[in-house]
């Protein structure tokens, strides 16, 4: 008569502190990679930049506390 195998179970630590990054926040890995980036990068390579609205973001900037110019 043949054994029957057990099921794999992923061996690992259970108590495995996660690698904490010099501020102290855990590091987390990327969920999806690069491509969504990537994807909204070339969605919106041919957007024109509205001169006016950049301006207002700019002097909006430049009146927040702590800001030197």
């Amino acid at each position: 008569m043949a054994k029957a195998k057990s099921p794999k179970v992923a061996a690992g630590p259970t108590d495995a502190k996660p690698i904490l990054l010099s501020g102290g926040n855990p590091q987390i890995a990327k969920g999806y990679g690069d491509a969504p980036v990537q994807a909204y990068l070339h969605i919106h390579e041919d957007d024109r930049l509205d001169e006016a609205q950049f301006v207002s973001w700019v002097k909006q900037a430049s009146q927040l506390p702590g800001e030197r110019t």
